[in-house]
Protein backbone atom coordinates (compact mmCIF):
# COMPACT_ATOMS: atom_id res chain seq x y z
CA UNK A 1 0.00 0.00 0.00
CA UNK A 2 1.44 3.36 -1.04
CA UNK A 3 1.85 5.77 1.89
CA UNK A 4 -0.54 8.69 1.95
CA UNK A 5 1.16 11.98 1.11
CA UNK A 6 -0.61 15.16 2.15
CA UNK A 7 0.21 18.11 -0.11
CA UNK A 8 -0.23 21.52 1.51
CA UNK A 9 -0.48 24.52 -0.82
CA UNK A 10 -1.04 28.12 0.22
CA UNK A 11 -3.15 30.20 -2.14
CA UNK A 12 -2.49 33.92 -1.92
CA UNK A 13 -3.63 35.37 -5.24
CA UNK A 14 -2.06 32.37 -6.97
CA UNK A 15 -4.93 31.53 -9.31
CA UNK A 16 -2.77 31.89 -12.41
CA UNK A 17 -0.45 29.13 -11.14
CA UNK A 18 -2.75 26.68 -9.40
CA UNK A 19 -4.19 24.92 -12.45
CA UNK A 20 -0.71 23.98 -13.62
CA UNK A 21 0.47 23.15 -10.10
CA UNK A 22 -2.51 20.84 -9.50
CA UNK A 23 -2.14 19.34 -12.96
CA UNK A 24 1.44 18.35 -12.12
CA UNK A 25 0.17 16.73 -8.92
CA UNK A 26 -2.41 14.70 -10.85
CA UNK A 27 0.39 13.48 -13.12
CA UNK A 28 2.48 12.13 -10.24
CA UNK A 29 3.50 8.50 -10.46
CA UNK A 30 2.73 8.28 -6.72
CA UNK A 31 -1.07 8.41 -6.67
CA UNK A 32 -2.02 8.22 -3.00
CA UNK A 33 -2.32 11.96 -2.43
CA UNK A 34 -4.40 14.21 -0.23
CA UNK A 35 -4.39 17.84 -1.38
CA UNK A 36 -5.09 20.70 1.01
CA UNK A 37 -5.26 24.31 -0.16
CA UNK A 38 -5.21 27.07 2.43
CA UNK A 39 -6.55 30.36 1.07
CA UNK A 40 -4.94 33.42 2.66
CA UNK A 41 -7.67 35.90 1.72
CA UNK A 42 -7.00 35.90 -2.02
CA UNK A 43 -8.55 38.74 -4.02
CA UNK A 44 -7.86 37.46 -7.55
CA UNK A 45 -11.09 35.45 -7.86
CA UNK A 46 -9.39 32.14 -7.14
CA UNK A 47 -11.22 31.68 -3.83
CA UNK A 48 -14.45 30.91 -5.68
CA UNK A 49 -12.71 29.04 -8.47
CA UNK A 50 -10.84 26.58 -6.29
CA UNK A 51 -13.28 26.14 -3.40
CA UNK A 52 -15.89 24.56 -5.69
CA UNK A 53 -13.78 22.07 -7.60
CA UNK A 54 -12.02 18.89 -6.48
CA UNK A 55 -10.00 18.70 -9.70
CA UNK A 56 -10.33 14.93 -9.83
CA UNK A 57 -8.49 14.29 -6.56
CA UNK A 58 -10.09 11.67 -4.33
CA UNK A 59 -9.03 13.63 -1.25
CA UNK A 60 -9.21 17.39 -1.68
CA UNK A 61 -9.73 19.98 1.06
CA UNK A 62 -10.06 23.71 0.51
CA UNK A 63 -9.82 25.89 3.62
CA UNK A 64 -10.77 29.56 3.37
CA UNK A 65 -8.87 31.22 6.21
CA UNK A 66 -10.74 34.51 5.72
CA UNK A 67 -7.50 36.30 6.61
CA UNK A 68 -3.88 36.30 5.54
CA UNK A 69 -2.35 33.84 7.99
CA UNK A 70 1.12 34.07 6.51
CA UNK A 71 3.07 31.01 5.52
CA UNK A 72 3.97 29.42 8.87
CA UNK A 73 0.48 29.57 10.33
CA UNK A 74 -1.19 28.45 7.11
CA UNK A 75 1.19 25.52 6.64
CA UNK A 76 0.67 24.50 10.26
CA UNK A 77 -3.09 24.52 9.68
CA UNK A 78 -2.62 22.30 6.65
CA UNK A 79 -0.40 19.86 8.54
CA UNK A 80 -2.84 19.64 11.45
CA UNK A 81 -5.71 19.04 9.01
CA UNK A 82 -3.95 16.40 6.94
CA UNK A 83 -3.74 12.71 7.69
CA UNK A 84 -0.72 11.72 5.60
CA UNK A 85 2.31 9.75 6.64
CA UNK A 86 4.32 12.38 4.76
CA UNK A 87 3.65 16.07 4.13
CA UNK A 88 4.72 17.91 0.99
CA UNK A 89 4.82 21.66 1.55
CA UNK A 90 4.49 23.09 -1.94
CA UNK A 91 4.44 26.60 -3.36
CA UNK A 92 1.61 27.25 -5.79
CA UNK A 93 4.09 28.42 -8.44
CA UNK A 94 6.20 25.24 -8.29
CA UNK A 95 5.50 22.58 -10.92
CA UNK A 96 6.69 19.07 -10.10
CA UNK A 97 8.16 16.53 -12.44
CA UNK A 98 5.90 13.46 -12.55
CA UNK A 99 8.30 11.39 -10.39
CA UNK A 100 9.08 14.08 -7.81
CA UNK A 101 7.07 12.61 -4.93
CA UNK A 102 8.05 9.02 -5.72
CA UNK A 103 11.77 9.91 -5.82
CA UNK A 104 11.52 11.84 -2.54
CA UNK A 105 9.75 8.94 -0.85
CA UNK A 106 12.51 6.61 -1.97
CA UNK A 107 15.00 8.97 -0.34
CA UNK A 108 13.57 8.20 3.08
CA UNK A 109 14.74 4.58 2.71
CA UNK A 110 18.41 5.63 2.82
CA UNK A 111 18.39 5.72 6.62
CA UNK A 112 15.88 5.92 9.45
CA UNK A 113 17.07 9.32 10.71
CA UNK A 114 15.98 11.16 7.55
CA UNK A 115 13.10 13.49 8.35
CA UNK A 116 13.12 15.66 5.21
CA UNK A 117 13.77 14.97 1.54
CA UNK A 118 14.08 17.57 -1.16
CA UNK A 119 15.04 17.75 -4.82
CA UNK A 120 16.36 20.07 -7.49
CA UNK A 121 14.29 23.18 -8.27
CA UNK A 122 15.22 25.04 -11.43
CA UNK A 123 14.02 28.26 -13.01
CA UNK A 124 10.83 28.02 -15.05
CA UNK A 125 12.23 30.60 -17.48
CA UNK A 126 15.52 28.75 -17.94
CA UNK A 127 15.75 25.15 -16.79
CA UNK A 128 19.55 25.37 -16.90
CA UNK A 129 19.51 27.83 -13.99
CA UNK A 130 19.10 26.43 -10.47
CA UNK A 131 16.68 28.01 -8.02
CA UNK A 132 17.63 25.81 -5.07
CA UNK A 133 18.67 22.29 -4.15
CA UNK A 134 18.35 22.93 -0.43
CA UNK A 135 19.43 25.23 2.38
CA UNK A 136 22.91 26.02 3.66
CA UNK A 137 23.08 27.01 7.33
CA UNK A 138 26.17 28.93 8.38
CA UNK A 139 27.66 29.17 11.87
CA UNK A 140 26.95 32.90 11.88
CA UNK A 141 23.24 32.15 11.78
CA UNK A 142 22.82 33.01 8.09
CA UNK A 143 20.86 30.75 5.76
CA UNK A 144 21.09 30.65 1.97
CA UNK A 145 19.61 28.60 -0.87
CA UNK A 146 22.26 26.25 -2.17
CA UNK A 147 22.94 26.62 -5.88
CA UNK A 148 20.65 29.62 -6.41
CA UNK A 149 21.40 31.34 -9.73
CA UNK A 150 24.04 28.82 -10.76
CA UNK A 151 24.05 27.24 -14.19
CA UNK A 152 23.30 23.54 -13.86
CA UNK A 153 26.42 21.79 -15.16
CA UNK A 154 26.01 18.64 -13.10
CA UNK A 155 27.47 19.95 -9.84
CA UNK A 156 24.44 18.72 -7.90
CA UNK A 157 23.94 15.32 -9.51
CA UNK A 158 24.95 13.29 -6.47
CA UNK A 159 22.50 12.61 -3.63
CA UNK A 160 23.72 13.90 -0.28
CA UNK A 161 22.80 15.17 3.16
CA UNK A 162 22.21 18.91 3.50
CA UNK A 163 21.65 21.42 6.29
CA UNK A 164 18.01 21.83 5.33
CA UNK A 165 15.33 22.11 2.67
CA UNK A 166 13.55 25.05 1.09
CA UNK A 167 9.83 24.56 1.71
CA UNK A 168 8.95 25.68 -1.80
CA UNK A 169 8.88 21.91 -2.33
CA UNK A 170 9.97 19.79 0.62
CA UNK A 171 8.70 16.42 1.79
CA UNK A 172 8.60 15.94 5.57
CA UNK A 173 7.82 12.78 7.51
CA UNK A 174 4.95 13.04 9.97
CA UNK A 175 7.13 11.31 12.55
CA UNK A 176 9.74 14.08 12.31
CA UNK A 177 7.15 16.86 12.36
CA UNK A 178 5.49 15.43 15.46
CA UNK A 179 8.84 15.07 17.21
CA UNK A 180 9.68 18.78 16.81
CA UNK A 181 6.14 20.04 17.38
CA UNK A 182 5.73 22.76 20.00
CA UNK A 183 2.11 22.84 21.18
CA UNK A 184 0.24 23.04 17.84
CA UNK A 185 3.10 24.50 15.80
CA UNK A 186 5.51 22.74 13.45
CA UNK A 187 6.73 25.89 11.72
CA UNK A 188 7.42 28.67 14.24
CA UNK A 189 4.57 31.15 13.81
CA UNK A 190 6.78 33.98 15.00
CA UNK A 191 7.89 33.94 11.35
CA UNK A 192 4.96 35.31 9.33
CA UNK A 193 6.73 34.52 6.06
CA UNK A 194 10.29 33.63 5.08
CA UNK A 195 12.98 32.12 7.36
CA UNK A 196 10.49 29.54 8.66
CA UNK A 197 12.08 26.74 6.60
CA UNK A 198 15.69 27.23 7.79
CA UNK A 199 14.30 27.51 11.32
CA UNK A 200 12.49 24.17 10.96
CA UNK A 201 15.59 22.67 9.33
CA UNK A 202 17.78 23.73 12.25
CA UNK A 203 15.24 22.51 14.80
CA UNK A 204 14.96 19.11 13.15
CA UNK A 205 18.76 18.84 13.02
CA UNK A 206 19.01 19.58 16.75
CA UNK A 207 16.47 16.80 17.34
CA UNK A 208 18.69 14.35 15.46
CA UNK A 209 16.95 14.36 12.08
CA UNK A 210 18.67 14.59 8.69
CA UNK A 211 17.76 16.32 5.43
CA UNK A 212 18.44 14.35 2.26
CA UNK A 213 18.78 15.70 -1.28
CA UNK A 214 18.00 13.58 -4.32
CA UNK A 215 18.68 15.05 -7.78
CA UNK A 216 16.16 12.64 -9.29
CA UNK A 217 13.35 14.72 -7.79
CA UNK A 218 12.99 17.71 -10.09
CA UNK A 219 10.67 20.70 -10.30
CA UNK A 220 10.33 24.06 -12.00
Amino acid sequence: MEPLVTVVIINFNSGKFLDRCLGALKDQTHKNLEVIIIDNLSSDGSRDQFSKNHFGFLKFIYIDANENLGSSKANNLGIRTGSGEYFLILNADVFLDSRFIQECLQGFSVCSSIGTVTGKLVSEKNSQIIDTVGICLFREGVAADLGMGQRDIGQFESPCFLSGACCAAALYSKKMLNSIRHKDEFFDENYFAFVEDPDLSLTSFLYGWKTYYTPKAKAL
